[in-house]
């Protein structure tokens, strides 16, 4: 019908799912506009706006747009839910709040303050709705960078960055001035590294976003980081750990002491793991204490700290105040240092449940990695009772994924076995509008899990190497991290292309 209209009034008909949609032109206009009208604006064409409509006869929301933009306009026909659909993406809704705590301790010029804090402002505008489109489309960062010529901002989503924005060159301080304040920074300085925080709360969601601002050649680049306290906490499962590891997590859990640690680089879903696992065991009878940076999820009944590196609280000694606290579970956030880890042994060893991070490339690296930091190797030994690393692979899109058999060729490639195309029938990623043209959706994980068996213990007591703690484990029954990514490659959970990007082994 949406065709036939447009041949009957003589205009081109556009599928917006297909078309690159330009956001510097959808947000010249406000969503209760677009809904009102069933119209959006789609890009520029000279000195024109390309405006995408479900009714081309709605003369008066086209004069709507010329009058909020200044801009004449040149219609188009789209279908009523490409129309929606387009305007949920792009648009802020008129809903959404920013709360902006002011900070006593710095006092910026009056003329600054008024500038930054003006909500009408057209950059105030602009940093509500690139925070709101980074919330709406699952971002778990969004990257503010400066180049020679502009600011381009991208967010993102499900571990790969996808560029939203591009900005002015002459409003990159005026953008980086309004998102200090907001999280309470000194907007006169600029030389120096800055961190802060604030709050947005959107559809009645409160989400907590982390601010760092860095220095560079091309001006301040600033990182915020979305926090969903809200969000509940995920069963162990749909985390995408297996049944088999599963089982032998909540076997360790029941003995209620030791030490399991969580290992992976950076955004790899450990401490999500942890809570998982924290949630598991932190029943009422029993006192569990976190310290975290920061804190991430809020757990009832479950006493959260968070470090504070200025006041002197470190994980260190917030541990050592934890152990005096009579608890029965300790989650550490971290352990970066060897004081932490001396702490955080002798809790395993005195009848605590010790649940921890640590930064290395996979499980077995782990037990050399404490080793390498001083502990004893009879103490690993006896207070680690398994080590659980992961990844976070992205999911293909249910809508757009394809089949097929994989050749000998691709195999070789990938470094998989011949026998692997013997196996059912595979999916690759093609893209749809329903995963924004990437060919995936949502993200889940892969993991292995080495339990200290007598025998890994005993190859711990002769300091052997990681090679040599794997090889033990594998011979034991241990899925590598790769191995367990093929099982959900099987499955068709995700590709062959994205566990071969993610991992090693």
């Amino acid at each position: 019908m949406a065709k036939a209209l447009a041949s009957q009034k003589k205009l081109p008909f556009v599928e917006l799912s297909k078309y690159p949609l330009n956001p510097n032109a959808a947000r010249l206009i406000k969503a209760n506009i677009a809904r009102r009208h069933t119209l959006i604006p789609i890009d520029f064409s000279g000195e024109k706006l390309i405006v995408a409509m479900a009714n081309p006869l709605d003369i008066v929301g086209l004069d709507n747009i010329h009058y909020l933009t200044g801009f004449e306009t040149t219609p188009v026909v789209s279908t009523y839910s490409e129309v929606e659909e387009a305007i949920e993406k792009l648009l802020l809704d008129d809903d959404v709040t920013l709360l902006v705590m002011p900070k006593e301790e710095i006092v910026p010029s009056e003329e600054e303050i008024k500038k930054a804090l003006d909500e009408s402002s057209p950059i105030s505008i602009i940093v509500d709705k690139l925070i709101y489109e980074g919330i709406f489309k699952r971002a778990s960062d969004i990257h503010i960078e400066p180049t020679t010529t502009n600011v381009i901002v991208r967010n993102r989503i499900d571990g790969v960055l996808q560029e939203s924005w591009r900005l002015p060159k002459k409003d990159q301080h005026a953008i980086t001035s309004r998102i200090k304040v907001m999280s309470n920074l000194d907007i006169a300085e600029h030389r120096i590294p800055q961190d802060g925080s604030f709050q947005a709360k959107v559809k009645g969601r409160q989400i907590n976003i982390r601010v760092s601002v860095l220095p560079t050649i091309f001006g301040e680049t600033v990182t915020l980081r979305l926090l969903r306290k809200d969000e509940k906490i995920p069963e162990l499962i749909e985390l995408g750990l297996s049944v088999e590891i599963v089982k032998k997590l909540l076997s360790i859990l029941s003995k209620q002491t030791g030490t399991i640690l969580s290992t992976g680089p950076t955004g790899s879903g450990k401490t999500t793991t942890l809570y998982a696992l924290l949630s598991v065991i932190a029943t009422p009878e029993k006192k569990a204490i976190t310290i975290e940076d920061p804190v991430e999820y809020l757990i009832p009944g479950v006493t959260q700290i968070s470090i504070n590196r200025k006041a002197g609280l470190t994980f260190a000694n917030g541990l050592r105040s934890i152990v005096r606290s009579d608890p029965d579970i300790i989650m550490v956030g971290e352990i970066r240092d060897l004081e932490t880890a001396e702490i955080a042994i002798q809790a395993a060893l005195t009848g605590h449940m010790v649940l921890s991070t640590l930064h290395t490339n996979d499980a077995p690296t782990a037990l050399t990695r404490l080793i390498e930091m001083g502990i004893e190797p009879f103490l690993v030994a006896s207070s680690v009772s398994g080590i659980l690393a992961q990844r976070l692979v992205r999911k293909l899109c249910e809508q757009c994924k394809l089949s097929y058999y994989p050749d000998e060729q691709t195999l070789k490639l990938l470094g998989l076995p011949i026998q692997f195309k013997k196996s059912p029938e595979i999916y690759k990623a093609v893209g749809c509008s329903e995963c924004s043209g990437t060919g995936y959706l949502g993200r889940t994980g892969i993991f292995e899990f080495l339990p200290i068996t007598s025998s890994i213990s005993h190859l711990v007591l002769g300091r052997k190497s990681a090679n040599d703690f794997r090889a033990q484990a594998i011979a034991e029954g241990m899925k590598t991290l790769r191995g367990d990514g093929f099982k959900k490659v099987k499955e068709g959970i995700t590709s062959l292309e994205e566990v071969v990007r993610v991992t090693r082994y």
